[in-house]
């Protein structure tokens, strides 16, 4: 009599369970899109009707930014680069203090023997400096592609700054302030900022046998770079070298992340009766329609394509 007892109770509970199971089990979403025809004209409202009710739809056009094949990350390779920036030397006699270089084999430790071990190709012939203006002066961009031929490797950027010892034959240093520095990356997307003044992270790293605190800064806001020798009697007789390094920038391709969908009903919304959209540019595009049904226990998504021709 207690075994059958039991044994109604055990599949009591396991009828229980299933239920609870089933309950908490996320439904597939029940969805559909229809569109009248597949081709249209740019500037012609492409209308997109819905069957179902997922909790979330969203829309890619299948243009560049809004295309499903890239929806986990778009990766391209880039094509060229360039870097540009402004400098102002003023006062002083000391000429060729500054110099702007780049290495690809520097390990980014910040010591000056890393950066003596490492490889640096000059560049600064490359660029202008004004040694009469009182104002910022564009140093002009040179385009790197030709010069940089192992783009497998990171790249470094450094401006090298000397200060000799003043005397009436070297003369006085030169202040030197370097701002609005760009490092552009060219891909088949188009041109985008790799690194800037300030996302470039200058590290400064000095050299000599006097270096006073807070002569050469990089200010924490804007990057600002700030180069100066020392300012006392005996500091000013010394030799100084200070390097402004900036963080390595990649070559070899940029990830532009993934491409987002257009959330057209979240999950309180109603399913519209119609959603247009417009094409400003002829071409052919796959269109995808993702819907989900997500609740706290799960997700489950469906996808719906359509491709779309549109003539000028």
């Amino acid at each position: 009599m207690k075994h059958n007892q039991l044994k109604g109770k055990l599949v009591l509970l396991l009828v229980l369970f299933t239920i609870s199971c089933k309950k908490n089990e996320v439904p597939q979403p029940s969805f559909d899109v229809k569109v009248p025809k597949s081709t249209y004209r740019v500037g012609e409202p492409v209308p997109f009707t819905f069957d179902g009710n997922p909790d979330f739809i969203s829309f890619y056009s299948g243009q560049f930014g809004n295309d499903y094949a890239f929806s986990n990350g778009r990766i391209m390779d880039i094509k060229t680069f360039s870097m540009s920036f402004q400098t102002r030397l003023q006062a002083g006699g000391q000429n060729k203090q500054l110099s702007v270089l780049i290495s690809s084999n520097y390990n980014g430790e910040k010591n000056i023997s890393a950066v003596n071990s490492a490889s640096w190709t000059d560049l600064t012939s490359s660029f202008s400096f004004s040694l009469t203006t009182l104002d910022y002066f564009s140093s002009g961009e040179l385009n790197l592609s030709s010069i940089v031929t192992d783009k497998t490797k990171p790249l470094y950027v450094a401006f090298r700054y000397i200060t000799l010892p003043q005397t009436t034959a070297n003369g006085v240093y030169r202040n030197t302030v370097v701002r609005n520095f760009l490092f552009n990356t060219k891909t088949d997307a188009g041109t985008s900022v790799a690194m800037d003044q300030l996302s470039a992270g200058w590290s400064l790293l000095e050299e000599g046998p006097i270096l006073e605190s807070g002569r050469n800064s990089v200010n924490a806001s804007s990057g600002l770079i700030t180069l100066r020798g020392n300012i006392t009697a005996a500091g000013k007789l010394v030799q100084t070298e200070i390097w402004a390094i900036s963080k390595p920038v990649n070559l070899n391709a940029i990830d532009l992340g993934p491409d987002r969908g257009t959330a057209i009903k979240g999950i309180s919304e109603p399913v519209p009766s119609v959603y247009n959209f417009t094409y400003t540019t002829p071409g052919t595009y796959k269109v995808v329609f993702s819907a989900a049904n997500s609740r706290l226990y799960g997700e489950k998504s469906i996808t719906k394509e359509a491709n779309i021709t549109i003539t000028p």
